[in-house]
């Protein structure tokens, strides 16, 4: 079983992983990072089953453009059940995505980062569709420690998907052309800035 065919199988009853209170904990630990402004035009890379999708919207506004991006159909399925049409879906690996140059003004990777197999071709592909200025947010409801941890108890693809150590990404996110690189962990978050100059 591969990556994508994992995130498929578990797509129906992805929900029902989800604790109950996470919305609540990205709302208060992860939301501020993305400084979010009316009308902005957001890509959330990764959406699966569209957790943020909301908080989203309600962030940028009825001009807000929210598009939601995986290459699980399957988990972009029951985005759409849930949403309808209040989102744009589209289904992409993110290495290679359909969008022109300079388009985003915040690009989310939200609970997804270690799932990339080739972390740098992501990054590049997200520096290209960001306009200048734009922010990039890698950011999770938990602590690094925590999400290498579970990961390591999951059998299957994604048992060895792990956050790098600040150092590493830090670098990785230099090397692919951002500036101004913050990461910030506190006892139920982890959130890496950067942006595009």
């Amino acid at each position: 079983m591969n990556r994508k065919q994992f995130f498929d199988t578990h797509a129906e009853k992805w929900d029902s992983y989800v604790p109950k209170n996470l919305v609540k904990k990205i709302e208060n630990k992860v939301l501020p990072f993305f400084k979010i402004k009316k009308s902005d035009k957001i890509l959330d890379v990764g959406s699966g089953t569209g957790i943020l999708l909301p908080i989203l919207k309600k962030k940028a506004g009825k001009y807000g453009e929210i598009t939601a991006l995986d290459y699980s159909g399957k988990m972009l399925e029951q985005a759409r059940k849930k949403f309808g049409n209040s989102f744009r879906y589209i289904r992409a690996n993110a290495k290679k995505t359909p969008f022109r140059n300079n388009y985003f003004d915040k690009v989310i990777c939200f609970s997804v980062f270690p799932h990339f197999v080739n972390k740098k071709r992501l990054l590049k592909e997200v520096y290209r569709i960001l306009k200048k200025n734009g922010r990039l947010v890698i950011a999770h409801a938990d602590t690094r420690e925590a999400i290498n941890l579970r990961h390591s108890q999951i059998k299957g693809p994604v048992h060895m998907d792990f956050m790098f150590d600040n150092d590493k990404m830090k670098g990785l996110l230099k090397q692919s052309g951002f500036n101004e690189i913050v990461i910030k962990e506190g006892r139920n978050y982890y959130a890496a800035v950067a942006i595009k100059k």
